[in-house]
């Protein structure tokens, strides 16, 4: 298993899209955290972007795992693998 960082900052989305989009959000995340997927979360005090750690196979399977959040078309992310 692999361990990544990902710094990730949302643009290009309307306040209302983000607020109904922030509760389908937190259901995926809560999701991954069960599968051990997700170990760690903080979001930005600006509610600009978030930093995640996730546990996965490799950064195919990260890229998967991303892909799934519902704001993930919103989002730039830097990707960075740990130790």
């Amino acid at each position: 298993m692999c361990t990544f960082l990902a710094n990730i900052k949302v643009t290009g989305i309307e306040h209302d899209a983000m607020t109904d989009l922030r509760e389908q959000e937190f259901y995926v995340m809560k999701q991954y955290e069960a599968s051990g997927n997700l170990l760690a979360f903080y979001v930005r005090k600006d509610l600009s972007g978030a930093f995640l750690v996730f546990s996965a196979d490799d950064l195919a399977h990260f890229n998967v795992l991303m892909n799934g959040l519902p704001m993930f078309p919103y989002m730039t992310v830097e990707a960075v693998e740990l130790i």
